[in-house]
């Protein structure tokens, strides 16, 4: 009988001891959950920057866990969601920070995260066996861009789009252009050159002839993003010339006659990925003259352009940097 008290006190010493190891290891270590866009840092990166900010690790705190969520937002920039969770009281804070890249952010997550937790050790008493030494303060969390980083604000794509016409030329016309554009925040300034075909006008007689239109356009749009998405509004001009060729005649010869318009747009845009990005836009170019064109001698019209042309725009944009 003895011996089996002795065995119930020996099993009772037992699972207290492993309830006491079980709860105090659910209180001392803090957890860092992290969530990041492209997997641009991971949890260790953060983790090492807070023991060193701490000077001791951070698995050695007692009652905290920490929410980190880095995200990319639109026109190239980030930012940081922290939440401060206490196990006592379930008490939750949160802060957002914006940036200009992931790494800055990570880093600031690590000094926020450093900043917490010595807060939280400041207001705490300090064992009177062990005073906690005063440990330097953290930097300072910086404003603007980290080091080696470039602001995204400022963009050099390049275009390259196909085409249609309806109205320049005889026929419905197609075609190809090739331009450069300068991109800063809400505003897209747009200079490119096209070449456009048209099938070939005949008259009555099977005489008639062959068109081009050459041109280069200026467009200065206004760009509203919803996300990826945007919303093109664009008005300019273009300045070009339409290349005449008769066929069917007895003494063919070619014209080439200046062709100038104004230009509006609306457009919608898509970003692909933080370099390339689709366009698509539509609207009309408004000749300011409308020649004729002419054979036999002047005596059998041809071709005048339309009082509106109709265009349509379908490309991509790469940016340089």
């Amino acid at each position: 009988m003895r011996r089996g008290r002795v065995r119930a006190r020996r099993a009772i010493v037992g699972v207290v001891l492993l309830a006491g190891v079980v709860a105090g290891g659910k209180t001392r270590a803090a957890d860092i959950q992290l969530r990041a866009s492209r997997d641009c840092v991971n949890r260790a990166d953060i983790a090492d920057q807070v023991d060193a900010l701490l000077g001791h690790p951070v698995a050695q705190v007692e009652g905290l866990d920490f929410d980190v969520d880095i995200a990319e937002r639109p026109e190239h920039r980030w930012r940081l969601r922290l939440i401060t969770i206490g196990r006592a009281d379930g008490a939750r804070r949160s802060r957002e920070i914006d940036g200009s890249g992931c790494a800055q952010l990570a880093d600031a997550a690590a000094v926020a995260i450093a900043m917490s937790i010595q807060s939280r050790e400041a207001v705490r008493p300090a064992p009177l066996e062990a005073p906690t030494p005063a440990r330097p303060e953290p930097p300072a969390l910086a404003a603007g861009p980290a080091p080696g980083e470039r602001s995204h604000d400022l963009r050099l794509p390049i275009a390259v789009s196909a085409l249609a016409d309806i109205g320049a030329l005889p026929h419905p016309g197609w075609g190809l252009a090739l331009g450069a554009a300068l991109a800063w925040r809400h505003l897209l300034i747009i200079g490119e050159g096209a070449f456009l075909l048209s099938p070939e006008a005949r008259v009555a007689d099977e005489s008639g002839g062959r068109f081009r239109l050459i041109v280069g356009a200026l467009l200065a749009c206004l760009d509203q993003s919803f996300g990826p998405v945007g919303i093109l509004g664009c008005a300019g001009g273009e300045a070009g010339v339409i290349q005449a060729e008769g066929i069917g005649v007895n003494r063919p010869r070619s014209q080439n006659v200046a062709w100038e318009a104004g230009r509006l747009e609306l457009g919608l845009t898509r970003r692909l990925n933080t370099a390339v990005s689709l366009f698509v836009r539509g609207g009309a170019a408004v000749p300011w003259s409308r020649p004729t064109f002419t054979i036999d001698n002047e005596t059998l019209a041809v071709h005048r352009p339309g009082a509106v042309s109709a265009r349509v725009t379908l490309g991509a944009l790469f940016d340089l940097f």
